[in-house]
């Protein structure tokens, strides 16, 4: 590939529309073998090729497509190499964002996506204020009949609501949202609540936390992964918190979850258990030694 691309790039020029696909076979290739860097050099090459193409629409395949890619990049960076998305990629996508408001209307579900993108960008370059500024705006998008607000005290995990009150948060909740989109509710609320946490808003994050498990439940997911992190999050706010035995609680819960509906990953079981190992060493330092009870919820519980 990259021989016959050299030869096309010395005979059409740098940034020429038929050069587009072999930089992004060069930036996937690059993206494989972990060299992120460079995988993101050869799909920004990409996209000012395709920019060139007349033909090209906004929300079209070559033009969104190699935008997302970029942004998964970008994404990898930050989490693997521990490399801030520049501004520049910053710019970039907000202008595509701009784009696609402007093509499909300010509120139309199109922007969704392109949103989610351009906030978490933001998160990985610790923007927590514009980031959550984004979430926020999807979040509107997704829940335009104000759901999550309408519900109001209802809008809580099983748990901690009254058997007759869950079969009223669920038919409420039927009557304004399908399933699916409360599955977008509900990863929406979760990167709201991260954000709040990163801010040590922890009320705020508590809330958008409980409201994810409420949104999956739901959904018919409250055994996904998402509850799992929505747990996981609630935990890590009681431990900072120092309410070490309702955090060992949530740890316990998700970790439940994950040996039974997601034992084939391992990674994420055994981060589970450390992680409930860590609290536990913490109680036994502060003198306690607290037993696990189940409540006819099936959440554990440790006093």
């Amino acid at each position: 590939i990259k021989e016959v691309f050299k030869q096309e790039e010395e005979k059409l020029g740098p940034n020429h529309p038929q050069l587009s696909w072999t930089y992004e076979l060069l930036g996937e290739h690059a993206r494989v073998e972990t060299d992120y860097k460079q995988a993101l050099e050869h799909l920004s090459k990409a996209m000012r090729c395709c920019e060139q193409l007349p033909t090209e629409k906004v929300g079209a395949p070559g033009h969104s497509g190699i935008l997302s890619r970029i942004h998964e990049v970008q994404v990898e960076l930050y989490i693997r190499g521990n490399i801030r998305p520049s501004s520049g990629v910053l710019q970039r996508y907000t202008t595509f964002v701009d784009q696609v408001q402007e093509a499909y209307g300010e509120w139309d579900p199109h922007n969704v996506y392109p949103i989610l993108n351009l906030a978490e960008i933001c998160f990985v370059r610790e923007d927590y204020e514009l980031a959550h500024r984004y979430f926020a705006k999807a979040l509107a998008i997704v829940d335009s009949q104000n759901m999550h607000f309408l519900l109001g005290n209802l809008f809580k995990p099983a748990s901690q609501l009254k058997s007759a009150e869950v079969q009223e948060r669920n038919r409420l909740a039927s009557e304004r949202m399908p399933p699916q989109h409360c599955v977008h509710l509900g990863v929406i609320l979760s990167q709201i609540a991260t954000v709040y946490e990163k801010q040590t808003k922890f009320k705020e994050a508590e809330n958008s936390y409980m409201q994810t498990l409420a949104a999956l439940e739901i959904a018919g997911q409250p055994q996904s992964l998402g509850a799992c992190f929505a747990l996981d999050g609630l935990a890590r706010l009681l431990y900072f918190q120092g309410l070490h035995g309702d955090s060992i609680s949530y740890f316990d819960k998700a970790y439940q979850i994950r040996c039974t509906y997601f034992s084939h990953l391992k990674e994420e079981v055994q981060l589970s258990l450390k992680n409930m190992q860590i609290v536990d060493s913490k109680l036994r330092q502060l003198g306690y030694n607290l037993v696990r009870h189940e409540t006819p919820a099936k959440f554990p519980i440790y006093y």
